[in-house]
């Protein structure tokens, strides 16, 4: 496995992985530095590498300009509990530019009283962008949480970009 941390028009972002698929994804954050030190604490032993990684960045890059939506990317599910892979799926579906709620999520698994765990699920979500969480807000109309490094406004900008783009 590799990583690669690279520029976009909304900060630095980082992606790691290899040539059969992406473990993660890393949405932009204000400094290198801080994406950094993500990808070093929890893979300390991974060298950068852009060449699994050229046509990914293309699309993140195409994304945080246009705000369309062009990922083809195929995830590996499978080391996911089992709770977090339906979720996963159903956020998959969620069209660029629309939002729903965790309670949506949870009625679409036919399990109503799950909002919170959907929540923690999207929560814990190693491919934003790929699984669309910023699609996904609270029952009140909140944003709720997003992105340890670069907080609800990334959410709020990313889910403008997408409307702007239809």
């Amino acid at each position: 496995m590799n990583y690669l941390i690279f520029r976009t028009k909304l900060g630095w972002c980082g992606v790691i992985g290899d040539h059969r698929q992406i473990r993660e994804v890393i949405l932009p954050a204000p400094a290198r530095s801080r994406v950094n030190r993500r990808i070093k604490m929890k893979y300390p032993d991974l060298r950068p590498d852009q060449a699994p990684f050229q046509d990914f960045i293309r699309s993140v890059r195409n994304y945080f300009e246009t705000g369309r939506w062009n990922f083809r990317t195929k995830l590996n599910l499978a080391t996911e509990p089992g709770f977090h892979r339906e979720v996963y799926r159903v956020v998959r579906k969620i069209p660029p530019g629309t939002i729903r709620t965790y309670g949506w999520v949870a009625r679409q698994l036919k399990k109503p009283r799950a909002a919170r765990a959907v929540g923690n699920a999207l929560a814990r979500n190693p491919w934003p962008l790929l699984v669309p969480c910023h699609r996904v807000i609270r029952g009140n109309g909140t944003l709720g949480q997003f992105s340890a490094l670069a907080g609800p406004r990334l959410k709020e900008k990313m889910l403008a970009l997408e409307r702007g783009a239809q």
